[in-house]
């Protein structure tokens, strides 16, 4: 029981690793554009000013207009900037991740990984008739299926059985876990795990763009 449980710790310590580096490298990407963005709304109102300075009497309130809509028109072109970079932001750090686990599954380490990953979606789908599918290259891995599914079956209380498939699942790694039946599956496969952090990350770029 011991590997199981070192992998939820290391897979508990590389998901808050990597939640600590996307919020850096957000919170770099989004803070230059903020900058870029004053730095935009800046020089129009320079430029209003100095317009301003220069107008003939008579002519001011016509022109004073125009330029209000123009500085309106810079802080809208400002925001949409932001906008624009914080979605590119989350696709860095996204494809960042992704690259960071690309190697992961080349480490001894992902072995203990991805023993967690499919207790985790054994256990959520109930234990019993499970089909374990994972890559092709993970045929060699030093996997105790026999270890996981009585993990499994501890934690859900049924008893549980496992028949692994090798097939493709992922560009990246993790596993797909299906009950017997078909009726259930649960994607564990790191795509899926991404997936469902995106709308964490979102929010956490929204934050560090509206703070």
């Amino acid at each position: 029981m011991k590997r199981i449980i070192v992998g939820e710790e290391k897979i508990s310590k590389f998901i808050e690793e990597i939640k600590r580096k996307a919020d850096e490298e957000i919170k770099r990407i989004i803070e230059n554009a903020k900058r870029e963005a004053e730095n935009i709304i800046n020089r129009a109102e320079r430029e209003l000013e100095r317009r301003v300075e220069a107008k003939i009497s008579q002519e001011t309130s016509s022109l004073e207009e125009e330029d209000k809509r123009r500085v309106a028109e810079a802080r809208l072109e400002a925001r949409r900037m932001i906008l624009e970079v914080k979605e590119k932001a989350i696709s860095s750090v996204f494809e960042k991740l992704k690259s960071q686990l690309r190697e992961f599954t080349r480490t001894q380490d992902y072995v203990e990984v991805l023993s967690k990953l499919v207790c985790e979606a054994g256990i959520a789908l109930g234990g019993g008739e499970l089909i374990v599918e994972v890559n092709e290259d993970h045929k060699n891995l030093n996997i105790n299926w026999d270890e996981v599914a009585r993990t499994i079956e501890e934690k859900t209380g049924k008893p549980t059985k496992i028949s692994v498939s090798y097939t493709h699942v992922s560009d990246i790694g993790g596993a797909i876990v299906r009950t017997a039946d078909g009726r259930f599956t649960f994607d564990n496969t790191f795509e899926g795990r991404i997936d469902r952090m995106q709308k964490t990350l979102r929010l956490l770029a929204a934050k560090r763009l509206f703070e």
